[in-house]
């Protein structure tokens, strides 16, 4: 706690002028352009790897960047996120960003890891179809390769799944909204976005 409150001490420090300046102005309102939701992994850094200014990305992080399929019991709280975004925030994109080496998908794989854990056991049920994937494209059910690739699939099932919220239905019939997949590789930085046309994930 104390590290903290002293990092914070060295932060408003080290504050430029031109940047207190932003920050006052954004105290009076934000116009975020991306809707970024991405796992809650300490090691997923939204603002750090893509440079973003305050008030540029609207971030909703949860185990796993799971979105729920409109009107599953769990999850309301996201729904709000999102249909704020959306509708009054007006964003222009949105950014479902899965990452690799990530825990609640390894979890898919090794559900007596969950068996005192009920709540997040369910949660991951809205990953099943991503674990059906993973297991269609690696038949030799290696671990790790299992992991990657419903790192990818889970991502487009969440792409599939805000779809069906209406907020985000009615904008991208409208083409005032961009719907985009990505993973962020931990160990080399590296990001992949999913290609829809080729339904595969590419270098950026």
């Amino acid at each position: 706690m104390l590290k903290l409150l002293e990092n914070y001490k060295e932060y408003k420090s080290d504050l430029s002028s031109s940047q207190l300046d932003r920050i006052r102005q954004l105290a009076k309102g934000q116009k975020p352009e991306y809707l970024f939701i991405s796992c809650s992994d300490s090691r997923v850094m939204p603002n750090l790897f893509t440079k973003s200014e305050p008030g540029s990305l609207f971030e909703l992080q949860n185990a796993g960047n799971i979105i729920p399929a409109y009107g599953a019991e769990s999850g309301r709280g996201m729904v709000a996120t999102i249909d704020y975004a959306v509708s009054v925030l007006k964003v222009n994109n949105i950014i479902i960003c899965g990452h690799t080496f990530c825990g609640a998908m390894q979890a898919l794989f090794d559900p007596e890891t969950l068996n005192k854990l009920p709540d997040v056991a369910k949660w991951l049920e809205h990953s099943e179809v991503a674990k059906r994937i993973a297991h269609n494209e690696v038949q030799d059910g290696d671990k790790i390769k299992l992991t990657r690739a419903a790192v990818e699939a889970n991502v487009v099932v969440q792409m599939n799944n805000i779809a069906t919220h209406p907020s985000v239905a009615r904008a991208i019939a409208c083409n005032s909204i961009n719907l985009n997949g990505w993973v962020y590789d931990l160990e080399t930085t590296d990001i992949l976005v999913y290609d829809k046309t080729h339904k595969r994930f590419t270098e950026a």
